[in-house]
């Protein structure tokens, strides 16, 4: 199952994601806040693409562990 959140989403809630079985996750460059643990318990997520940012300073709000166990963040331009 893959995420792709399109350009009309701004802020992705605390836990809006937990433990849906996602494997990737495409984030656009308009979103700036993550809640706490919103993509935690998917443990065959393999990447996280965020459009638009060259490092999490990009965003105004990043809850704890909103990546969950997922390590590979990549930034694309």
């Amino acid at each position: 199952l893959s995420l792709d959140f399109g350009t009309s989403v701004t802020s992705i809630g605390a836990k809006a994601f937990y433990n849906t079985g996602l494997v990737d996750i495409l984030i656009p460059k308009n979103v700036t806040s993550i809640g706490e643990n919103a993509f935690a318990s998917n443990p065959n997520l393999s990447s996280i693409t965020i459009v638009g940012k060259t490092d999490l300073t990009g965003f105004t709000s990043l809850g704890e562990s909103w990546n969950g166990t997922c390590i590979n963040i990549v930034y694309s331009n």
